[in-house]
């Protein structure tokens, strides 16, 4: 059995480079999603762009499941590797496993009878309603692919493989490119191509994964499973904080869709979409490096490392805030040129996407510090405190503020909303990081 990378001495360099694979692959991933974007826009139109988001918010929801059972697993079974209990670790993955696969069936099945009830339920106009509906076809008969992928490539991290899963993300990426441009823009199979386009880039990570699980050299590896449903609910326990924030993302995107629609139209709807394209960027960074670390600091916490994990922290929200503040001034700069990649300049969906994103991206200068304590907490297997920041940063504070700063300012008062959110968990979270500190060992006064 080889080697786990996860257990050996870091500093800031070494942390940086065993996170950035993981990173890559959560940017790579959005990117490839706003690649999409950008196809449906150029080639099919704004209003195919407006279908994806009514649908989208069911689609967070099958995301979220598989990066719950991923997160959650991946905190449970590090810490047990880290207890030397390597056995039952395996036994773990292979149970969790097993589980996404039953419980993607499931949703696949249900999706599909309710498909166009639950286009209707999330607000589906009648010009957006067809889109959305074909659009959700491919993507909810595909689940199981969706949260396999999650899984499989989750654990490369703590199998100490992270360059695999970056690996698997590019080859993935470039798959959706590829039937991108075949299904959309030569065959003109249109919204349902860029729907089988995303779904079928999922294919080859999933086997890959399956091929690499199989093998017993390598540190996490498919192995005889045992029904531990108190694994299943603490993994779903620490997990949930990353369900929150996938499926936050679909009510969120429900109700700036609803708002939108008021304000602006269906404009307004292609507006937000855009701009949670350019968003997932920001997310992919923060959540990649947070998914990066998170094994090593789960392992350290598991030996009772208390100096290597005072080095992580210290390290990580360094690092947390220098890529934050530089995201920030990028996507303020490049405002004009990154709507522009959707729309034409000038036009009504341009005209409202550039000033919402520069009002938006207020929130990303605390994103960062945000959606690491969120992932710290997790990786200490204390989902409840991880789940009530990732509440109040992706579901509630958000959606009080759609709900009621329009009142008040009007279209503003939407874009608004998110970044008044990052401010106040900003506020909790860091009460909560001092709170706990003595307990996981991070603070100077820990013995």
């Amino acid at each position: 059995m080889q080697s786990n990378e996860i257990a050996k001495e870091f500093n800031l360099k070494s942390l940086l480079k065993f996170a950035l694979p993981t990173v890559a692959m959560m940017v790579l991933l959005n990117l490839y999603t706003m690649v999409d974007g950008i196809f449906v826009t150029r080639f099919i139109g704004t209003n195919a762009a407006s279908s994806i988001n009514i649908i989208w918010p069911f689609v967070n929801l099958t995301m979220g499941i598989g990066i719950m059972l991923a997160t959650g697993g991946t905190a449970v079974v590090a810490k047990k590797l880290g207890e030397n209990k390597e056995k039952e670790a395996l036994s773990d993955f292979t149970f969790l496993s097993i589980v996404g696969l039953i419980i993607s069936i499931i949703i696949a099945v249900f999706g599909l009878i309710f498909l166009e009830d639950i286009a209707l339920i999330l607000g589906a106009t009648p010009i957006l309603l067809e889109g959305a509906c074909v659009y959700g076809f491919y993507w909810i008969l595909l689940t199981p692919l969706t949260i396999m992928k999650s899984i499989f490539e989750y654990f490369f991290v703590t199998a100490g493989r992270p360059k695999l899963g970056l690996l698997t993300s590019v080859m993935g990426g470039l798959t959706n490119v590829v039937l991108d441009y075949l299904l959309i823009v030569v065959l003109e199979f249109g919204i349902g191509g860029a729907s089988l386009a995303s779904v079928m880039s999922e294919l080859l990570p999933c086997v890959i994964g399956f091929i690499f699980y199989c093998n017993k050299k390598n540190t996490i590896h498919f192995t005889r499973p045992a029904c531990h449903l108190r694994t299943l609910f603490k993994s779903c326990s620490i997990g949930f904080s990353e369900m929150i924030t996938n499926v936050s993302t679909g009510i969120i995107t429900f109700l700036f869709n609803i708002a939108l629609l008021h304000y602006a139209g269906e404009d307004g709807v292609a507006a937000i979409c855009i701009i949670i394209y350019i968003d997932a960027l920001m997310i992919g960074l923060c959540l990649g490096f947070t998914t990066g670390v998170a094994p090593v600091i789960s392992y350290n916490y598991g030996s009772k490392n208390l100096s290597q994990i005072r080095r992580l922290i210290r390290y990580c929200l360094t690092l947390m805030g220098i890529f934050s503040l530089a995201a920030f001034l990028l996507i303020e700069a490049a405002s004009p040129l990154l709507i522009g990649i959707f729309v034409d300049a000038g036009t009504h969906v341009y005209n409202i996407g550039l000033i919402g994103l520069r009002i938006y991206a207020l929130g990303f200068v605390l994103k960062g510090f945000n959606t690491f304590i969120a992932g710290m907490f997790a990786a200490f297997s204390n989902g409840p405190v991880s789940a009530l920041l990732s509440f109040l940063k992706n579901l509630a504070l958000p959606a009080a503020g759609i709900l009621l700063l329009p009142s008040v300012l009007e279209l503003t008062g939407i874009w608004m909303a998110v970044p008044t959110a990052e401010a106040i968990t900003f506020i909790v979270a860091v009460i909560l990081f001092f709170a706990f500190s003595k307990r996981y060992g991070y603070s100077r006064k820990a013995s």
